[in-house]
């Protein structure tokens, strides 16, 4: 009657604690402290923009409007959020892309430089069995760094602009669905939408017929393949 009654206890104790270990490992992520991530992601499409507008003696020259494919390829994110409450969070993200490149519709690529974003960041996640399910939204300040062909493409040396690096905003948002090997370590894939817009340059030079001022402007939207691996700090 005692063994009877002490396999059963054993078997109770056995089937809460595998409850339990599978709770925690399918919560884990949403009662974190702290998570962290780095992400490689991939720029899965998205378009451009290059608006140019100059003036010559004074007179306005006819705008342009350069319609562009973003055809940058791949970047990095590092991000981290702090769990405000249960299941939301907020953080800070970095998103650095390498090599900013647009195409032409005759698949010409126009090499621009490098892109880098420090964003605010909110998250929400929603658990579900084995996976967790989680939305986010961001935004801050996008910092373009022109490289050297894309000074000289453009003449820029010639139109007296000392901007190296330029500055502007971003904003999206997006999903992830992560899964935890252990309750600390997980992956995930993801996928977001992003905003963006920054000037590229302004400057000027005097010819022979006047003075030419010339500005351009990027703006864009681009659509980025996330895969991670998460930290998450109880």
């Amino acid at each position: 009657m005692n063994a009877h009654l002490m396999h059963t206890k054993l078997t109770v104790a056995l089937t809460a604690t595998a409850a339990l270990a599978v709770t925690l490992l399918a919560t884990t992520d949403a009662h974190a402290f702290f998570h962290t991530s780095a992400e490689l992601f991939a720029v899965a499409g998205g378009s451009s923009t290059t608006d140019v507008t100059s003036t010559l003696g004074g007179m306005e020259q006819t705008p342009q409007a350069l319609d562009r494919d973003d055809s940058s390829g791949i970047g990095l994110t590092l991000w981290g959020v702090f769990n405000v409450i249960p299941y939301a969070g907020a953080g800070l993200a970095i998103h650095y892309i390498p090599g900013l490149e647009y195409s032409d519709q005759d698949r010409t690529t126009h090499e621009y430089g490098s892109e880098l974003d420090l964003n605010a960041m909110i998250t929400g996640t929603i658990p579900i069995p084995v996976v967790q399910l989680t939305l986010f939204a961001e935004g801050g300040l996008t910092a373009i760094s022109l490289s050297d062909t894309f000074v000289a493409d453009n003449n820029l040396e010639l139109l007296g602009d000392n901007n190296a690096s330029t500055f502007g905003w971003n904003a999206g948002g997006g999903v992830k669905v992560g899964y935890s090997f252990v309750p600390m370590i997980g992956v995930h894939l993801g996928l977001a939408y992003q905003l963006y817009s920054a000037p590229l340059f302004d400057g000027g030079r005097t010819i022979d017929i006047g003075d030419e001022n010339s500005t351009v402007d990027l703006s864009g939207s681009r659509i980025r393949l996330d895969f991670g691996v998460d930290v998450n700090f109880l």
